[in-house]
């Protein structure tokens, strides 16, 4: 559990999988179809892929995507819902509350409308942090940052257990249609990091 400016932030820990295999996540970089358009790439980001293959199932979209901004580590896994390893609380909005400002807002990308204002929005930046929102909670069930690619912002996320990708926003939202209705982005305002509750 980590102690934050805006409450108590519990991790959870999963241990390394020996079994574990990465999924080639070629559904999702398949390319837009009748279009030679680039649909992206797996990233190897040595702090958080480097060392056992297994290492992809300890840690989530969430804690990627804040992780090093606030110092987490490829061993937490940080919940962007509530349930019942939570305690009843949403880590991934303790730690946006506590670190991080919101600095834009989006329609989901599923219009080329929605797509093409985030894809040229001046405002973002590289490693800013980009959830896809639930209202209802909110609930997070997807984070990532800001890689900007060929002068459009892109995204650099993880997909729960398997590999970061680097793809447009379209096909991350296209991968969890119907989990959310906005597109948040946030930045790091600064602060120290947090530190755990003892």
């Amino acid at each position: 559990m980590l102690d934050c400016p805006a409450g108590e932030c519990i991790l959870v820990h999963f241990p390394i999988r020996e079994d574990y295999i990465p999924d080639k996540m070629s559904d999702l970089l398949v390319g837009q179809e009748g279009t030679t358009e680039d649909d992206g790439e797996i990233l190897q980001v040595e702090r958080w892929t480097g060392g056992p293959v297994g290492r992809l199932s300890q840690f989530n979209c969430c804690a990627f995507a804040v992780g090093d901004w606030v110092g987490l580590r490829p061993t937490d896994w940080l919940c962007g819902e509530v349930n019942k390893l939570t305690d009843g609380s949403n880590p991934m909005q303790v730690m946006l509350k506590s670190y991080f400002r919101q600095i834009a807002e989006f329609p989901p990308p599923f219009t080329s409308s929605a797509i093409e204002a985030f894809a040229t929005d001046s405002r973002l930046q590289d490693e800013d942090v980009v959830c896809l929102v639930g209202s209802r909670g909110p609930d997070y069930p997807h984070a990532m940052r800001i890689k900007r690619r060929k002068g459009h912002n892109w995204v650099l996320g993880k997909f729960g257990e398997d590999p970061i990708l680097w793809t447009p926003l379209e096909t991350v939202g296209g991968a969890y249609n119907r989990q959310f209705d906005q597109v948040q982005v946030f930045r790091f305002q600064g602060g120290a990091a947090p530190v755990e509750a003892g």
